[in-house]
């Protein structure tokens, strides 16, 4: 099966230095499935699904709390949605990549949908 153009074979991160352009650092998918344990096949609808809500490649933290209550719609979540953003959000750049999110942020989400079944 061919790699859809949208996959995360073609996603970049980018590392921001001071009066620089930002450069794409590559992402592995086989990266990402290890770290994940997810399979490709979900990597990729993910990685779609995060184009559509973040066409830049990056989620800033007003498009994350609005993504965010849509895994926890009841209640406000924004306050607790701002704590999770800026505990990943490491290098304070304002801005959460596909690979960050993938990796770290779903795997949360994952986490706390369980503790409440």
């Amino acid at each position: 099966m061919a790699t859809p153009p949208e996959s995360p074979v073609e996603e970049h991160a980018y590392e921001l230095e001071p009066s620089r352009t930002p450069k794409p650092i590559p992402v592995a998918l086989e990266e990402l499935c290890r770290q994940t344990k997810f399979s490709k096949q979900e990597i990729r609808v993910m990685y779609r699904g995060f184009k559509t809500e973040c066409p830049e490649g990056v989620v800033h933290e007003e498009s994350f709390k609005e993504i965010y209550a849509k895994f926890f719609p009841h209640g406000n979540s924004a306050l607790y949605a701002h704590y999770v953003f800026k505990a990943f959000d490491v290098n304070c750049s304002g801005a959460i990549s596909f690979r960050v999110s993938t990796t770290t942020i779903l795997n949360h989400i994952v986490y706390s949908q369980l503790q409440n079944l």
